[in-house]
């Protein structure tokens, strides 16, 4: 113990001068954490703007449940655009139409073919045949584009225009 005593009496100059460094680190060090702090409670106070905890956790409970409430309503609407799009697929989505004269010697371009597709190029064919005697109508069904009664040049034309061909 005496020999402890004689070092610090011998050396307590620097032994001080380490100690009081090491305060003055130390006063510096709790010096920027109290900025650190106050800078924390200054956007703490932004953040919070008046509201306690209590309140910040409902808002977040708030928003999560309004966050669910928007999932489910973009799968109510992804379910119900996917029934639009098939109820239109199945409207009629393609038209073609030839005017012809069947008779080059009578009128102008008076009979005519209509083709109505839908989306699957089903539908049918309405063709008039328009003659001295009179006009007559005829309808034919179309299926994948083609049809199981025989159809003329111009039926066949306007069944072609509507699939874009």
């Amino acid at each position: 113990m005496e020999q402890i005593i004689n070092f610090i009496q011998q050396n307590y100059q620097p032994i001080i001068l380490g100690l009081s460094a090491i305060v003055l680190i130390l006063i510096f060090g709790f010096a920027y954490l109290f900025l650190q702090i106050k800078n924390i409670k200054n956007k703490q106070k932004v953040l919070f703007q008046g509201k306690e905890a209590k309140d910040l956790e409902k808002i977040i409970e708030d928003q999560h449940k309004e966050i669910k409430r928007n999932r489910d309503d973009a799968e109510d609407l992804l379910k119900l655009s996917e029934k639009i799009h098939q109820i239109a697929s199945r409207g009629i989505q393609k038209i073609g139409l030839v005017r012809y004269n069947p008779f080059g010697d009578i009128g102008g371009d008076q009979s005519f073919a209509i083709t109505f597709l839908d989306a699957y190029d089903n539908g049918l064919i309405i063709s008039s045949l328009h003659s001295k005697e009179g006009t007559r109508v005829y309808a034919k069904p179309i299926e994948k584009g083609k049809s199981s009664y025989q159809l003329s040049d111009e039926e066949k034309k306007a069944v072609e225009e509507a699939m874009g061909k």
